[in-house]
């Protein structure tokens, strides 16, 4: 029975070798004519390519279409490579079979005959359904990797090609070989045609069908929002549709061209692909400038600064994509300018509003021309295309502060909306901390239209980001720049957020004192920009172990030099969770008495009666004895001396001092003041108010009422205070006076 099943087993094996391969046949007839079909499509691109060498725009169009036919051929080829390779492991498992069974074969074991032959049987099948894989994928596989050597040429030569074709200087020979360049260009527009607009029937179909399904999608949003009218704020209504109304439109036009300028075969027709990307930088910087409208509505009817700049940068980017010769680019792009200057100059006049914009946006309106004159400079230089790409540049520069202005405003008003400073502050500053980052984010992402807008820009910029520099043991390149720029802005946050719930920490917990929150804040604040600059070190490569061993070498210098600060560094650590000293404490330390405006890590600020700083090292407070008159609550206890002279009715004197204190309402009955002799001078009886005053920044005012009040009542009673007469001699008589 054994045998039997095994025979079974390899006529099944056999069977479905002879099927595969059948299949496989089948599959491979109808790759090999769509092979066909891909060798004549990548024959076509190569010849394109060898007369674009200098056209890295149309060399991208190239790689794109050249990247779907491999796709395509990958599609068709995985099956049955996966097939081979199953095929291939079976049948070196009946190789394995036979070999074991060559020194076990018995004549007489008609079973085991059997069994033989069948293995035998499937060997050949499987070997002749190899054969036949091989033969049907050999034709694939060499189309394959001429294929692939292309796109790896294309790939590392276009960076290059893109730099060249930007900032190479194409001199003045250019202009000189005008007519012929441009008799050239124009003749090679048909073999080039695949890629300026579709080339069948089902082509235009499909891109018919993208461009009415994304424009319905963006129609169907638009009604959306339009029809939510009832359940919003018919000031808020009124401000969506203005900002949606116009620009939608223009977002919508391009975005449906921008659809179906894409081709099946990759890369994109460039009779949809430019009006869209114009429609839609027209739509976007509408928009940027309608929110800032909303956010600024002093701005009223001022008019876009983006406005001046839309007739040559329609001009640029359609110059662009066409791709004609630089001499040509060069003339055409001068007259523009040109042109552009004679109406900047016509319209100068028009200045509404020009006081409310910020100074990027100024530089827009009111110095438009200066964009126009670097372009027109930087073209008589010989770098047509640079010229061009700095001047959108600018222009997507000032759309990007335009609609970052703009949410920046518009989410911290939302943030007050939605949740109260005063009742919830911690998520107040949660939701500002988070919005006015991301608000800088979109407006960067807003860029986006304008990459497109400029050929080879998305190049350029990966080239430019990942450029490295080093300095030292530090290397680095602009994508780690703009890493730490996002951390920075991300910690920036952080600290906000932190100091804000360390204020209202109190409010949560109240056996938290409010002093010892200023403190708190600075180390925190101190703490976590130490950590962004461990990172930002980390990213630029700064290494750490050489970076141990050079302070390791100078600690016993730095040591010295730097003893005092370490102390203060200390000390404030010691004051800050010691808590011995609190913001508006009021302290002597040596001679100094003021209020405690705060505590750092290095000093602690006093602020004296006189309201001047007194910069205190932390290492002297606690190095020195110093008297809290406000650490257990706000009273403070003074005295007060009083000379009477020789004579005076005491107890009256007494009874009249407690009666000016008592009559005070920020002298502290409890403990009540008291009046005692404290003196029997030569000349006077000193006697001493002692009166304990409410709050310790009371004391100046307290102190001058009581006097005032305690001279008025002993002028009523006739009580004389004690004074010194002075005997001066003034032009040879002898004067006294009063002190």
């Amino acid at each position: 029975q054994l045998w039997r099943d095994r025979t079974k087993d390899l006529a099944n094996l056999a069977s479905d070798a002879t099927r595969t391969l059948a299949s496989s046949q089948a599959s491979g007839s109808a790759f090999n004519l769509q092979l066909d079909s891909i060798q004549a499509k990548f024959g076509q691109l190569q010849r394109i390519y060898g007369i674009s060498r200098g056209h890295p725009s149309e060399q991208e169009d190239i790689l794109s279409q050249m990247l779907a036919l491999r796709r395509q051929i990958t599609t068709n080829i995985e099956p049955l490579e996966a097939t081979l390779a199953d095929i291939s492991q079976r049948l070196e498992e009946v190789k394995g079979i036979q070999t074991s069974m060559a020194s076990q074969e018995d004549p007489g074991d008609s079973l085991m005959a059997d069994y033989l032959e069948s293995l035998r049987m499937a060997q050949d099948q499987l070997e002749a359904a190899r054969s036949g894989l091989e033969a049907i994928l050999v034709p694939g596989q060499d189309a394959f990797k001429s294929l692939e050597s292309s796109i790896q040429t294309i790939q590392k030569d276009l960076p290059q090609t893109w730099r060249d074709y930007y900032f190479s200087n194409a001199g003045t020979g250019g202009i000189s070989r005008t007519w012929h360049d441009l008799a050239k260009w124009m003749s090679s527009l048909r073999s080039k045609s695949i890629f300026i607009y579709p080339q069948t029937g089902d082509d235009w179909s499909n891109s018919a069908i993208r461009f009415v399904i994304t424009g319905a999608i963006m129609v169907l949003v638009a009604s959306l929002v339009m029809r939510a009218k009832p359940m919003l704020n018919a000031g808020f209504h009124a401000k969506l549709a203005y900002i949606i109304k116009g620009p939608w439109i223009w977002m919508t036009v391009g975005a449906s061209l921008l659809s179906a300028s894409s081709s099946h075969f990759g890369g994109s027709f460039f009779i949809f692909k430019l009006p869209g990307i114009l429609f839609l930088i027209r739509g976007l910087s509408t928009l940027s400038w309608r929110l800032r409208v909303i956010s600024k509505p002093d701005l009223g009817e001022t008019p876009s600064p983006l406005s001046r700049l839309n007739m040559p940068a329609g001009l640029a980017i359609a110059m662009l994509f066409s791709d004609i010769p630089v001499g040509a680019l060069t003339i055409f792009w001068v007259l523009s300018l040109i042109i552009f200057l004679q109406r900047l100059r016509k319209s100068s006049s028009d200045e509404r509003g020009y006081s409310n914009l910020l100074l990027a946006e100024r530089m827009a309106y009111g110095n438009t021309i200066f964009f126009a004159l670097l372009s027109l400079l930087i073209t008589v230089c010989g770098f047509t295309r640079l010229a061009i790409l700095i001047f959108m540049a600018l222009y997507s520069l000032v759309n990007i502060i335009i609609l970052g202005s703009a949410l920046v405003t518009l989410a911290a008003r939302c943030c007050e909306l939605i949740f109260d400073p005063e009742r919830s502050p911690v998520k107040h500053a949660v939701v500002k901390a988070l919005a006015i980052p991301l608000s800088f984010l979109i407006s960067l992402v807003s860029a986006l239209p304008w990459l497109w807008a400029v050929p080879g820009s998305d190049n350029l910029l990966t080239g430019v980001m990942s450029q490295g520099y080093t300095i030292g043991d530090a290397s680095f390149d602009f994508s780690r720049v703009v890493l730490i720029i996002m951390i920075f802005f991300l910690f920036r946050s952080l600290k906000n957020l932190g100091v804000t719930s360390l204020e209202h920490l109190p409010d949560t917990l109240p056996n938290i004192e409010k002093g010892g929150i200023p403190p708190l804040k600075g180390l925190f604040t101190y703490l976590l920009w130490i950590v962004f600059a461990l990172i930002s070190l980390m990213l630029v490569g700064v290494n750490f172990s050489s970076l141990a061993v050079v302070v390791g070498g100078l600690s016993v210098g730095v040591g010295l030099g730097m003893q005092s600060l370490i102390s203060n560094l200390t000390s404030g650590l010691i004051l800050i969770f010691g808590r011995t000293l609190l913001v508006n404490d009021w302290v002597d330390v040596g001679s100094v008495s003021g209020r405690v405006v705060s505590i750092d890590i290095r000093c602690t600020v006093l602020e004296t009666s006189e309201m001047a700083r007194v910069y205190v090292p932390n290492s002297v407070i606690m190095g020195s004895q110093f008297t809290n008159w406000t650490r257990n609550n706000r009273l403070c206890r003074k005295k007060l001396n009083f000379s009477c002279v020789y004579g005076t009715d005491v107890g009256l004197a007494k009874s009249l001092l407690l009666q000016a204190a008592s009559n005070d309402e920020d002298v502290s009955k409890n403990p009540p003041p008291i009046v005692t002799v404290n003196d029997l001078s030569e000349t006077a009886v000193v006697l001493t108010l002692a009166v304990t005053i409410r709050d310790t920044d009371l004391e100046i005012s307290t102190k001058s009422r009581l006097r005032e009040e305690a001279y008025k009542l002993f002028n009523e009673n006739s009580i004389a205070f004690y004074t010194r007469n002075i005997e001066l001699t003034l032009d040879g008589k002898s004067v006294k006076v009063t002190a």
